[in-house]
């Protein structure tokens, strides 16, 4: 427990996420702390731009990045051996299908969207893939608040502490029940009472579980392997009595899957995120809008100047009447109102929205859905440069979603499935016992348009240095290495895999060509030598 509670860094970002939360999702300020979920703070909202645009933002994340009707990732074989390297080439590209079947019949797109909706407020979520008796997979968004993390020494996440919410003594034992029949699991005295108790206030007594996951030293990583050689060591500690309920319960993956949607070094592990960023132009923006209300309110139910010494009774509903002493002098009540314009206004409230909505790049998305670019007032082209100028932008939290979260999630999918025996088939039509390591390739929209920025910039580096070839001979071959970079244009091009060869495939075609053109040469010299004989023999004659 003492691990778990050393994160005084913790609470500073639990109160900033929860101001946070308020403008973006009252109810995961519950979640964070500082006020029970009953205490919404709805009635201090009076703009949902920042609502809208997150809502935009997550959602498009989640159908542009992992679209479920599309081939949307693809394994290939890290393997260099050429008697099994085509083998394993059909055996990923099967799993490849396989796996994103296995994520759709998950609940792993629900569970991905509320996550980064979470990371677009606060710049940190966690993804867990947990045991389930239901499902293959089970995943779920664990609440900002809920967990404390340690990095490892590429600031990588390894290290998870899961705050369970509060449970009966009943619930804990019946998810631990396996576990407690094979002697595994022995429950605290406390909660043996609460159990075995006939009071109701003492059956419904609360206790809290942390969950500690964290790398385990000297471990190798063999499938299978018993639960104390596994790579990951998984321990569950009961808070109110600080008494270990299992320990040594062992894991081939990490099921926290920590992501920063934005990092620096100096963010003290969490992360950044557009909600932190636009946090300020919200605040400001919804300070606007409820003084907009009030002017207008004010226009329409406006104040009254009445003298001091009148009596009348004010009625401002429609046909209302408002009785009047007519001796008074001046003692006709008169509206009291204060000139605004409100389109004076509506430049500054479009620029806040508009701040709002570029920090989520909503037009960006938009720009992917193919929607509103012939009804807009800029032209396509236009509009296209906008995507590309906010894509620019976006490229680092793709590269951080991916690295940091789909890559984890994919590989543990993958285990999962080996464990389970789900690709048995696949490696028995290949002729395979066992698959070395693989890469993913991501081909879906965002991917795509990421990509296509890498090949435009070596193609325009590519025209430069045709050109400069006229002046500098030989400049543009000096400079890059036009193979590998060709092979770069054709992956980021989603070229089929097996069209595109591997570096033993291009050495052997370089010596080739090597053997041709010395061939070549050589025949070349023959037939000048050849010429040079019979030129000598015709002067002799």
């Amino acid at each position: 427990m003492a691990d778990f509670e050393d994160f005084p860094d913790m609470e500073k970002w639990k109160s900033y996420a929860n101001n946070i939360a308020i403008y973006g999702e009252e109810r995961k300020s519950g979640q964070i702390g500082g006020r029970t979920a009953g205490q919404v703070d709805s009635t201090r909202i009076f703009d949902t731009t920042f609502r809208e645009a997150l809502e935009v933002f997550s959602a498009g994340i989640v159908s542009d990045l992992t679209p479920q009707s599309e081939r949307w990732l693809e394994l290939e074989s890290q393997s260099f051996d050429p008697e099994t390297i085509e083998s394993e080439r059909n055996f990923y590209n099967a799993a490849s299908d396989r796996i994103r079947t296995r994520i759709g019949q998950s609940n792993c797109y629900r569970a991905f969207h509320e996550a980064v909706h979470s990371g677009g407020m606060f710049g940190t979520f966690c993804l867990a893939m947990l045991p389930s008796r239901k499902r293959a997979f089970n995943f779920t968004e664990i609440p900002f608040g809920k967990f404390r993390f340690r990095e490892d020494e590429d600031g990588y996440a390894t290290t998870v502490f899961h705050e369970w919410d509060e449970k009966t003594a009943e619930q804990i034992a019946a998810y631990f029940q396996d576990d407690i029949d094979n002697g595994r699991v022995e429950l605290p005295d406390q909660m043996i009472e609460a159990l075995t108790s006939d009071s109701p206030t003492a059956r419904n007594k609360k206790f809290t579980v942390v969950h500690m996951v964290r790398p385990r030293k000297g471990a190798e990583g063999n499938i299978p392997a018993a639960p104390e050689n596994r790579p990951f060591e998984s321990i569950y500690v009961c808070k109110e009595t600080c008494s270990v309920l299992l320990d040594n319960d062992g894991l081939y993956y990490q099921p926290y899957i920590i992501t920063r949607i934005l990092k620096s070094r100096h963010d003290a592990g969490f992360g950044r995120s557009p909600g932190t960023q636009s946090y300020p132009t919200v605040r400001v923006l919804n300070r606007a809008v409820r003084d907009i209300s009030v002017a207008v309110e004010k226009g329409v139910r406006p104040p009254m100047l009445v003298p001091k010494d009148s009596s009348y009774r004010k009625d401002d509903r429609a046909g209302g009447e408002i009785m009047f002493d007519p001796h008074v002098p001046n003692g006709v009540p008169q509206p009291y109102v204060v000139p605004f314009d409100i389109n004076s206004v509506d430049w500054f409230i479009r620029r806040l929205e508009h701040q709002i909505k570029s920090a989520f790049f909503n037009e960006m998305f938009k720009f992917f859905t193919q929607q509103d670019i012939a009804t807009t007032e800029k032209t396509a082209f236009e509009v296209q440069m906008q995507a590309e100028e906010q894509l620019k932008l976006f490229t680092p939290i793709f590269q951080n979603i991916v690295d940091e979260c789909l890559n984890q999630v994919i590989e543990n999918v993958f285990i999962q499935m080996y464990l389970i025996g789900d690709f048995n088939d696949i490696l028995e039509s290949e002729g395979l016992d066992e698959v070395s390591n693989f890469s993913v390739v991501y081909n879906s929209r965002i991917a795509l348009a990421v990509k296509s920025q890498r090949t435009q910039g070596l193609v325009r580096v590519a025209q430069a240095a045709q050109m400069i070839e006229a002046f500098v001979p030989g400049a543009g071959a000096r400079s890059l290495d036009w193979e590998r970079g060709l092979k770069e244009i054709a992956i980021n091009s989603t070229v089929p895999a097996e069209l595109i060869n591997d570096d033993a495939t291009i050495d052997q075609l370089k010596d080739r060509d090597q053997q041709i053109a010395m061939l070549t040469q050589q025949l070349e010299q023959l037939q000048m030598a050849g010429q040079a004989a019979s030129q000598l023999s015709g002067i002799g004659q």
